[in-house]
């Protein structure tokens, strides 16, 4: 073990070389130095030093590899601490180094440094007179020949500065005003046509959307009418039990009221209906007298058996009711998801649709359009008149072309200085 411009023991190391890093900011104020510069985040170096197998140095021969080592990096100023290990099958040695200086409190300038110890190692294998890693020694040479390639292009082989060209006047290319009317011309009739058809494509995709909601309307519609019908089947169904059941109770509660029945003919309906009255629990006698004793007592009983069975009925009609509903409404989502997804895909053809029907308006349409009358887009079209919006396709090959749209400008105003001589060389231009 070694240590390095330290004054605390070996134990005690770690704490010096965190004040040191702690204290970056004053160190270097007592240092008249500014406090610029990137914080320091990574103030520990450490790297190790590996011998040969075949090689055992000496203690001394590693402590003086490692501070040579920290001298080569510019550390030799540093606080660090050497460890070595000589009870391996390589010896070597870890050196950890604080990369702020004790006194200036600056940061080591650590480039290259896996540069530098490669050239140290096979220098000091040179040393010995045995080298043990040959991939070293090549590496460090293409790095030596790539280095002076460089050197020499940055320095010796600059590139000969071709002479400057000529001056050339270069002649204005901007168009002449007849090309430019007719381009614009072409641009805004190509404006106009898209406009006509997205109102159409508009009116379209409205129509669709229409048609799309009243089909749902109409599913709905279905559906509610076919639930409706199972609500009234199912009441039709029970409606000969619901009657069965009033009778028979306005019949007991006839019977339990009467003041004319006597006391044995309620004990007999008190026995014969025992399992109604008490289906809770297994009555007891006393239970059983009071109900035969008291009309009062046995018609509240009656009542809450009567409400039960008839929560019972209303339960299973509801629940007979909810069965139909259900398969009912399977059926609905699965004709909904299916109307949906037919939607989808009908919604994104007639948007590929468009998108094609608008890719057609071209200025080569808009130059077909302005050049060939109404009249002649009917005989040239193969199957009828040609809507505005696609005639490209259909007769874009037997229009002029834009190159002689300047000259048929020009052979109108000929025309027009033909006709002016012809007229005395009268000025009528504006009333042409």
């Amino acid at each position: 073990m070694l240590t390095q411009n330290l004054s605390s023991h070996f134990d005690d190391a770690w704490y010096e070389m965190y004040e040191t890093w702690r204290n970056q900011a004053q160190l270097k104020a007592n240092a008249g130095l500014q406090a610029r510069g990137r914080k320091n985040t990574n103030p520990v170096l450490h790297y190790t030093l590996s011998w040969h197998e075949t090689d055992r140095p000496t203690d001394q021969q590693m402590r003086d590899a490692a501070i040579n080592t920290l001298v080569l990096l510019g550390l030799g100023e540093h606080e660090a601490v050497v460890v070595g290990h000589t009870d391996t099958k390589h010896c070597h040695v870890h050196i950890v180094c604080n990369t702020v200086h004790p006194y200036t409190g600056r940061t080591a300038d650590l480039k290259f440094t896996k540069e530098k110890l490669s050239r140290w190692a096979q220098e000091y294998e040179q040393t010995l007179g045995m080298i043990h890693c040959e991939e070293r020694v090549r590496n460090n040479e293409q790095r030596d020949l790539i280095r002076k390639e460089r050197q020499r292009e940055r320095l010796f082989e600059k590139p000969a500065l071709a002479p400057p060209a000529p001056y050339r006047p270069v002649k204005d290319q901007s168009p002449s005003r007849p090309v430019w009317i007719a381009r614009q011309t072409l641009v805004e009739t190509m404006k106009m046509m898209r406009a006509n058809l997205d109102e159409r494509h508009k009116v379209e995709r409205s129509q669709a959307g229409f048609a799309r909601e009243h089909e749902r309307d109409a599913l709905d519609k279905e559906s509610t009418a076919a639930l409706d019908r199972q609500a009234r089947a199912v009441k039709d169904l029970f409606r000969p039990q619901w009657k069965t059941l009033y009778q028979a109770q306005n019949r007991e509660r006839r019977f339990v009221t009467n003041n004319r029945t006597n006391i044995l003919e309620r004990a007999v309906f008190v026995f014969r209906n025992r399992a109604r009255l008490f289906s809770a629990y297994p009555p007891k006698f006393k239970e059983i007298a009071g109900l035969i004793v008291s009309r009062k007592k046995l018609d509240q009983a009656l009542s809450r058996v009567h409400q039960k069975e008839r929560r019972a009925l209303g339960r299973s009609q509801n629940a007979t009711l909810r069965r139909g509903s259900d398969l009912i409404m399977q059926a609905h989502r699965e004709r909904y998801h299916a109307m949906a997804q037919r939607h989808l895909n009908e919604t994104r053809a007639l948007e590929q649709h468009h998108d094609h029907e608008r890719g057609l308006i071209t200025l080569s349409a808009a130059k077909t359009k302005i050049m060939t009358p109404a009249v002649e887009r009917t005989r040239l079209a193969p199957n009828g008149p040609v809507p505005d919006q696609f005639n490209d396709a259909a007769w874009a090959a037997n229009s002029l072309s834009f190159d002689e749209l300047p000259r048929r400008a020009d052979r109108i105003r000929q025309d027009m200085e033909d006709w002016r001589r012809h007229q005395g060389h009268r000025d009528l231009g504006r009333e042409l």
